[in-house]
């Protein structure tokens, strides 16, 4: 009998729930007029705007609570908003407006947001920071976008022990035995995968 430990996917669960809360409002919501939306650190491809890139920071943990079987964590999540118009006034009003719609979509499923997840549950939502008026240039060219942006801090609880389950057929010396190359991260978290509706 061996332990086969899903946490990795755990805790790439909690962005990724987010994510498709607002892909969901970009496909048929309230932000609908969104062109682009970038969940990675980098980008390389070109930006048709409306814009909204999503930019994890680093986690922490909650106050100075002791690491524990059920343990919150706090997720900083950056959105920037961006937004082109000729005049660039307009386009400062234009990104905060996509703000204030983004925080309402996010708000919008964190209040559906039932289900307690198999390993972790949304607490609440803290209002960080807003990023105005900043603005973004574009190579090459002259012009200048208008960026407004906000940093949203998730406040998750998670359950460590519901992230290790046993598997049978795997002993957990081949688990952790990065040189046996009959054991595959997919064959490490199959039988972890939540693939429930997340509304």
């Amino acid at each position: 009998m061996g332990y086969s430990t899903s946490i990795l996917t755990a805790i790439s669960q909690i962005p990724l729930t987010i994510e498709k809360w607002i892909q969901k409002e970009i496909d048929n919501g309230i932000i609908d007029d969104v062109e682009t939306f970038i969940t990675s650190y980098q980008n390389e491809m070109e930006l048709e705007t409306p814009t909204i890139w999503m930019n994890q920071h680093e986690w922490s943990g909650y106050k100075d609570e002791a690491l524990a079987n059920k343990y919150k964590v706090v997720v900083p999540i950056e959105f920037a908003c961006i937004e082109y118009d000729d005049d660039l006034k307009q386009g400062e009003i234009k990104a905060m407006n996509l703000t204030g719609r983004l925080i309402a979509s996010i708000l919008k499923h964190f209040r559906r947001y039932k289900k307690k997840n198999e390993f972790f549950q949304m607490i609440k939502i803290n209002f960080k920071t807003l990023y105005p008026n900043g603005t973004l240039g574009i190579e090459n060219k002259q012009e200048i976008v208008s960026v407004a942006g906000v940093l949203l801090e998730f406040i998750i609880l998670i359950d460590w022990m519901q992230c290790l389950s046993i598997n049978e057929d795997t002993n957990t010396e081949d688990i952790f035995n990065l040189n046996n190359p009959d054991i595959t991260y997919t064959e490490i978290i199959k039988n972890n995968t939540n693939n429930g509706d997340d509304t």
